[in-house]
């Protein structure tokens, strides 16, 4: 997760021993590309994804109890879920990374990165001064967001016939994720966010069978020692940041790097452990957040509790 990107700086580079592509779409491209993705996923079935929005504008009010000695953990995840939902209900994603690759670390011909810009309109919707000021010193295209991003219900229409939600076949990448999955529920759903913690954590597996955080497989990691962001893992891992910097795309694919990286330094004999273990062992916890309920992580896209039509979508 990374506020504040550039937008629209797509490009070949070469990184980490392959040749990457970023493909930027935008509201004119966004069904050419999602038939290339849908193509590919099949046989690509793993998917890093990074959001990119603009800055954090509130916090809670409420406190979370009645004195430091009664905190639990509960109350930290619960005032920590409030303030993702108190920001991703009011703001805008501005950019959506996906990165796909297969169990053994391939991704496919070409090595395509799939930066989806999204529509922003600086005059009225809510941001952080700061993250907008930072955003354009670093170069950031607001007029061009404005006048062709991807509007916001066509991106969750076209992922929810992607292949890619509600199914038991993709299994989602991500880092200290919990802005980035609520702002593609938000996506997907057209609706404000769960009111709580733990309805949120069931949407999230009703949506997205198979999830893995990073963040919470790093303390399984003896060595090297992880900790800090996205790029201080990737660091310590030895995975190179892209060239194209903080963006959407670039960050799933550092993403993808970093969990590449992990299943080989949970190896042992000097093994990799298989990329679908990997999520198994982990699936559905974000880093802050209580896990999805067995219930919901596990019963796939045959429950319709959460869901969202898309006859409903169109009222």
């Amino acid at each position: 997760m990374l506020s504040g990107p550039s937008a629209g700086a797509g490009g070949q580079f070469d990184w980490h021993g392959r040749s990457v592509e970023v493909i930027d779409v935008w509201e004119g491209t966004i069904d050419e590309e999602m038939t290339k993705l849908r193509k590919l996923v099949e046989r690509f079935p793993f998917v890093a994804m990074d959001t990119s929005f603009p800055g954090i504008v509130a916090r809670p009010l409420r406190p979370l109890s009645e004195g430091p000695a009664k905190l639990t953990a509960r109350d930290v995840e619960e005032y920590h879920y409030q303030s993702i939902r108190l920001n991703v209900d009011v703001m805008p994603v501005l950019q959506v990374g996906l990165t796909l690759f297969d169990a053994s670390g391939n991704m496919p011909p070409g090595g395509p990165v799939w930066q989806f810009n999204m529509r922003f309109d600086p005059t009225n919707d809510l941001a952080s001064p700061f993250a907008l000021d930072q955003m354009r010193r670093t170069g950031l295209d607001l007029e061009r967001l404005s006048r062709e991003g991807v509007p916001h219900s066509r991106l969750g229409e076209v992922l929810m016939v992607s292949g890619l939600v509600l199914v038991e076949g993709p299994k989602w990448v991500t880092f200290q994720s919990g802005y980035d999955m609520a702002f593609l529920l938000k996506l997907l759903t057209c609706r404000p966010l769960p009111e709580t913690a733990s309805g949120f954590a069931e949407q999230l597996g009703l949506y997205f069978p198979a999830v893995v955080d990073c963040k919470c497989v790093c303390g399984s990691v003896k060595r090297p020692a992880l900790s800090g962001g996205l790029a201080a893992v990737a660091s310590a891992l030895g995975v190179p940041r892209p060239p194209t910097g903080r963006q959407a795309g670039a960050t799933s694919l550092l993403t993808m790097g970093t969990f590449v990286a992990l299943a080989k330094a949970l190896g042992t004999g000097g093994r990799t452990e298989g990329l679908a273990d990997l999520v198994s062992r982990f699936r559905h916890k974000l880093a802050g957040l209580p896990a999805a309920p067995t219930k919901a992580a596990h019963g796939g896209p045959s429950s319709t509790r959460g869901r969202t039509t898309m006859g409903a979508r169109r009222r």
